[in-house]
């Protein structure tokens, strides 16, 4: 009498891509199989876009259609170097703008400020004759004009940034 238990357990465990996953035994075979399986980290954009394709397309049927779909989302080698020319071009744009500093004087020429990119005052400096012609009052005031006046010369940096990064970004989607 033949076992019916056994005979199920040969068919549970056929896998149909078994053949496509197990190197054959053999250790040259096993190290084919490694070396046509290893990502071209070195190659050209194409060569690695190639790879994901056929490394997707080898998937089993359930997952090859997902993975093929995210496979044709990257960037092809000349968007990608575009995306990279114009991210060069950004960098450039903004380059130094928060190293900058702006200055600013009273109408009198007598308080000077200074206020880096994100406002923050960074120096300030009244001259003598200022200070000891001034009442407090007056020297607040002219604190105040002078701080306006350096942080407008940094709001229209910022104007000139921002048009920048609009030109560079038109000239990227062109």
């Amino acid at each position: 009498m033949v076992d019916r238990h056994e005979d199920d357990d040969d068919e549970y465990y056929d896998d149909p891509y078994e053949d496509r996953y197990l190197p054959g035994g053999s250790p040259e075979d096993a190290a084919a199989i490694a070396a046509r399986w290893q990502f071209p980290a070195g190659g050209s954009h194409e060569e690695q876009l190639a790879f994901m394709r056929e490394a997707a397309d080898s998937l089993p049927p359930h997952m090859r259609d997902a993975a093929m779909a995210q496979v044709e989302t990257l960037p092809s080698a000349d968007e990608l170097a575009a995306l990279t020319a114009q991210t060069s071009a950004l960098q450039e744009a903004v380059g130094d703008i928060t190293e900058q500093r702006f200055e600013g004087w009273d109408e009198a020429g007598s308080t000077r400020f200074v206020v880096g990119f994100d406002g923050e005052p960074q120096e300030l400096e009244f001259t003598q004759i200022a200070v000891a012609a001034r009442s407090p009052q007056a020297l607040s005031a002219a604190m105040v004009e002078a701080w306006n006046t350096a942080v407008a010369f940094r709001d229209e940096a910022a104007l000139d940034v921002n048009r920048a990064i609009t030109r560079i970004k038109e000239e990227g989607q062109a």
